[in-house]
């Protein structure tokens, strides 16, 4: 019969790519894991490893089994988490992945509000960007997402939180600062983006966003290229306030929308599948990031 731990230890192989690196992800000792494989393999009848090449990697049956031993190891999890939370205990851990165009001081206090309360609870945070998140989101299996961009799995739940705007601007010094300007007259000048974009954000710029070839990977990078003159790009309000007023970055003027909205939300796994802390964060996130 199969086990939890074996398919475990097959997963732990086949992400890390050798038993040590699968011993340290799993708290166990490299004879563990090579007792659980081996066992797996004389349990079934089959060979699950290509063991000819430097790396440990799974063979077709190893995949095989793999793919069809993930759902078990998924199914597992959810039922631990929901004993977890009828017990109305702390979870050991929980992962929220947040868009990094976000402002990060009310997710910050919201994770100590609830470290405050006594939680003993892991609290992973991941950052993505754009469409990143809700890869990130399915790939870790996490808990909860922060996101502007409407997921593909239309089926999560979630609480919109308040609007924010986003403006198109230049540095004061660069000729962008002057006149009003057409999509295709922009086409001459470099649009700076974040890690790219997606096309389900609305922006009116992305006809031009899907030829930029300028990308930074944060948006404090962003600002500081843009200071420099080194082209024009769409930044959140809460982040260049001073520079607004200072006047070292303007609105471009444009024959388009040159503001932007977005409405994040907060999507989250089932409520009756997430325990104490995630419950108690996400109060606390919403509170932070009051709907308008």
């Amino acid at each position: 019969m199969i086990s939890i731990e074996q398919l475990e230890a097959l997963q732990a192989l086949h992400q890390s790519g050798t038993y040590m690196a699968a011993a340290k992800q799993l708290h166990k000792s490299y004879g563990s894991i090579n007792y659980l494989i081996q066992s797996l393999e004389r349990d079934i009848g089959l060979s699950l490893l290509d063991r000819n090449q430097y790396r440990t990697r799974l063979n077709a049956h190893g995949k095989a089994l793999l793919i069809a031993g993930e759902k078990m190891l998924g199914t597992q999890r959810d039922l631990v988490k929901l004993c977890q939370n009828l017990k109305k205990e702390w979870e050991p851990e929980l992962t929220l992945v947040y868009d990094g165009i976000l402002p990060i001081k009310p997710l910050v206090e919201a994770v100590m509000q609830v470290k405050n309360e006594g939680a003993t609870t892991k609290i992973n945070t991941i950052v993505a960007f754009h469409e990143e998140v809700e890869i990130k989101f399915t790939r870790l299996e996490a808990d909860m997402m922060l996101s502007i961009s409407p997921p593909k799995v239309e089926s999560l739940p979630s609480i919109r939180l308040e609007p924010f705007g986003s403006t198109l601007v230049a540095a004061s010094a660069s000729a962008l600062a002057k006149g009003k300007w057409t999509l295709e007259g922009l086409k001459s000048h470099s649009l700076i983006t974040v890690r790219g974009s997606s096309s389900r954000l609305g922006m009116s710029t992305l006809e031009l966003e899907q030829s930029s070839n300028f990308t930074v990977g944060d948006f404090f990078s962003k600002k500081e290229a843009l200071l420099c003159g080194a082209g024009f790009g769409w930044m959140p309000d809460f982040l260049i306030q001073k520079e607004l007023r200072k006047g070292s970055l303007v609105r471009i003027q444009t024959d388009f929308p040159n503001r932007h909205k977005f409405s994040p939300r907060l999507y989250h796994r089932p409520l009756d599948s997430l325990g104490k802390a995630s419950r108690l964060l996400m109060e606390r996130i919403q509170h932070g990031l009051r709907q308008e």
